[in-house]
């Protein structure tokens, strides 16, 4: 999972159902997980902790958590999501925004594969981001600041340690802070993009942006180390490479989409190095071919 987080003084909307076109960036190529699915085709649900079918649903997929007492301290920051129809989801984003007595403050999340990143308390074997699916159609996630589960892990597990899950980390440590004095808490599903790339949801805090930016940059940092091993680099020039890469100061471009990417290729440069120690070099060669074969990435607004 990655987690890349923004606080801004609005509010959004609480989340429902998403089932509806509302961004354009684009598309991917047509040879890779096209499909001609509309709108119509797509329906994911989200029922945040305060909605009043949110106990109900819980108590189907998790037993007994609604019950739980640290759980409920924190259940409304949590959002139950379900896959209910359409292809499957590569990476989906969820806000929340609060009001109390001082102001208005919002935040993000967004959820999907990448390097590095643990599901289910395991590490993700990838060297691309979103590349796999992380919720088919039919199933579901109680995603929360902290956690996210689906029904298997948690009835596997059905009695949580709270003070290894519940660690300092942000957005959730802020959030919790502010639940006390709240007026009003909403959680939202901010955007969903399918493994077709194509997106629903207002998508107002840019998930579609900030993939398209951490892929090309993947990509493009993959390429390069790809051209050195071609070219019959030693081990030397290319870890020398991927050192320098990974240690390039911090872009001084405004938030957004080039600061997003030579953020993206830095970190993805320690990555690539992480890798080329740790494997053989036609271990290491075999899985960057995949990664450079990888088209630029682009996400679509659902056809109608």
């Amino acid at each position: 999972m990655s987690n890349i987080i923004s606080r801004r003084k609005m509010i959004l909307a609480g989340g429902a159902a998403l089932a509806a076109p509302m961004v354009v960036t684009g598309c991917q190529r047509a040879s890779e997980d096209a499909t001609p699915l509309s709108a119509s085709d797509r329906s994911v649900s989200a029922i945040s902790g305060s909605d009043a079918a949110f106990d109900a649903a819980l108590a189907t997929l998790y037993p007994g958590l609604q019950s739980d007492p640290v759980f409920q301290k924190i259940a409304p920051l949590a959002v139950l999501i379900t896959h209910q129809q359409g292809p499957a989801i590569r990476a989906y984003s969820v806000s929340w925004a609060i009001t109390t007595p001082a102001g208005s403050y919002e935040t993000v999340q967004y959820y999907y594969d990448a390097p590095g990143s643990q599901r289910n308390g395991r590490s993700v074997s990838t060297l691309g981001s979103a590349r796999p699916s992380i919720l088919q159609a039919g199933a579901s996630h109680l995603f929360t600041p902290f956690f996210t589960w689906t029904p298997e892990f948690y009835q596997s597990s059905p009695h949580p340690d709270w003070t290894t899950i519940l660690k300092p980390i942000e957005p959730g440590t802020f959030l919790v802070s502010e639940l006390p004095k709240a007026t009003e808490v909403k959680v939202s599903l901010d955007g969903v993009v399918f493994s077709d790339w194509k997106i629903v949801g207002p998508d107002k805090h840019h998930l579609s942006r900030l993939l398209r930016s951490r892929r090309n940059a993947e990509h493009d940092e993959g390429l390069a180390v790809y051209k050195l091993l071609k070219a019959g680099a030693s081990d030397d020039v290319i870890s020398e490479t991927l050192q320098s890469h990974g240690a390039v100061q911090r872009s001084n471009a405004k938030a957004g989409s080039r600061r997003w990417y030579a953020q993206f290729r830095r970190f993805h440069a320690q990555v690539l190095l992480r890798h080329f120690q740790d494997a053989d070099r036609p271990t290491f060669t075999k899985a960057l071919v995949r990664l450079v074969r990888q088209r630029k990435t682009v996400i679509a607004r659902v056809n109608a």
